[in-house]
Order: structure tokens, then C-alpha cells, then sequence
């Protein structure tokens, strides 16, 4: 919503849009959380003018969705406004922000929308280049602060069919897999300086409580998987 899906009249529909509201209240109902991947990072709306910025890669290779060049899509203020009006207006929908909610680039953003709605929540996938152009002291006190409402997420994944791939081809892909994740452990749990998406940064060094529930617990309570 606010990027792509659009009315009859053709206008963006925006996630706090009011014909959207019986869904929510269903869910409430049901007791079911929500996951929701509102709006891009910001830098979907500025020129692709910094190869180490860590988006670089996926706008150049993804354009439908870098919304500098497509007027008509509404502005990145516009699309997390209504993302903030609709879960303010639902306090009893608990709400997954993926992508640390579409601000990984300024931890203090997401850190003030965490204190204004305590029923949302936020995951990683494919930001923690955005975590790792930051002060690391400043993202280490934001996972403190906030560790019972933070979920890993990862975003890797293969849409070619498993049963089409070549022995070397999943080897190779299970590979890639670990390291990655391997890249991402380290940011996590270690305190050395290493490169991740690109970005020269020291490891974050949270101990294993935290740990525990950004990798686990969190989800779990979440999910109400127990």
C-alpha cells in the first residue's frame, strides 16, 4: 500500500485508508498479528549517486521501485505518515514493521515511533547495511533498549524451484547462505571491525539475552508459537 495498489479512480491507496479497517478489526478479533512492509528506505526518492550506499545495487537492477524517477508515486513522508496514523489508530493490532519500518537509516526514527506505539514491532531484513553506516554505539543502545520488539529477518531467499537446481547449484547456494548469515552473527555478537553490504563497521557485541530474543524469543511471543 501507498506505492503501488491503487483504487478504482486510480488514486494510491494508503495503509490507514478507512476501507481498509474491517480487515483490521478481523484480525483483532482474531487475535492475529500482522506483518507490514510499508513504503521503501528513503533513499528510494533520492538520484542514485552513491555506489557504496548500500540500496545502490538493488534500485539500479529494480527501477520499478525507485520512486525518484516515478513522480506519481507519493512522497516517502506521505506513505509513513499514514503508516503512523493507521497504528495509532489500531492499538490492539499488534504490527510487525518490516524492514525496521522503512527508516533503518536513522535508528533514532524507528526509536521514536517504538516509544509512541507499543504495539509495534520491527525486523531487519535486508537493512543491516543501513545499521551498519551508523554510529555503532548508538545502534548497540537502540537493540537494548528495544530487544523484546526486535525480530531478526534476513530476506534471503531463491525463487528458483529447489527440484531444478544442480547438486552444485544448492551447494553453492547453501554456501552463500552461510555466510551470509555467518557476516551477520558476527555484527551481531562480536565487537571486531568487519565489512558488511559493503559498509566497514565494528560488530555490535550484544550479549546473549538479547541475542536469544532477536533471533528466537521475540518471534515466538509474537507469533504466539507457545
Amino acid at each position: 500500500f501507498g506505492m503501488v495498489t491503487k483504487d478504482k479512480s486510480g488514486n494510491f491507496i494508503q495503509i490507514d485508508d478507512p476501507r481498509l479497517q474491517p480487515i483490521w478489526d478481523f484480525l483483532k478479533d482474531k487475535g492475529i498479528p500482522v506483518i507490514a512492509h510499508i513504503a521503501e528506505p528513503e533513499q528510494a526518492w533520492r538520484p542514485l549517486d552513491d555506489p557504496n550506499n548500500p540500496h545502490f545495487g538493488y534500485y539500479t537492477n529494480n527501477p520499478q521501485y525507485h520512486a525518484f524517477k516515478i513522480p506519481e508515486i507519493p512522497s516517502y513522508e506521505t506513505i509513513i505518515s499514514a503508516r503512523d496514523s493507521w497504528i495509532e489508530k489500531n492499538p490492539d493490532l499488534n504490527i510487525l514493521c518490516a524492514h525496521l519500518g522503512s527508516m533503518s537509516n536513522h535508528v533514532e526514527r524507528v526509536a521514536e515511533r517504538l516509544d509512541k506505539f507499543p504495539n509495534m514491532y520491527v525486523e531487519t531484513a535486508a537493512r543491516f547495511g543501513d545499521l551498519a553506516r551508523q554510529d555503532t554505539e548508538k545502534v548497540r543502545l537502540f537493540f537494548e533498549k528495544y530487544q523484546d520488539r526486535i525480530m531478526f529477518g534476513s530476506d534471503y531467499g531463491n525463487s528458483t524451484p529447489q527440484n531444478t537446481m544442480t547438486n552444485d547449484e544448492l551447494n553453492t547456494e547453501q554456501s552463500n547462505l552461510e555466510k551470509n548469515y555467518d557476516v551477520l552473527w558476527q555484527y551481531l555478537s562480536g565487537a571486531d571491525s568487519l565489512v558488511v553490504r559493503g559498509q566497514k563497521t565494528l560488530g555490535l557485541g550484544l550479549p546473549s539475552g538479547i541475542l536469544s530474543k532477536v533471533y528466537f524469543e521475540n518471534t515466538v511471543n509474537f507469533m504466539k508459537l507457545k
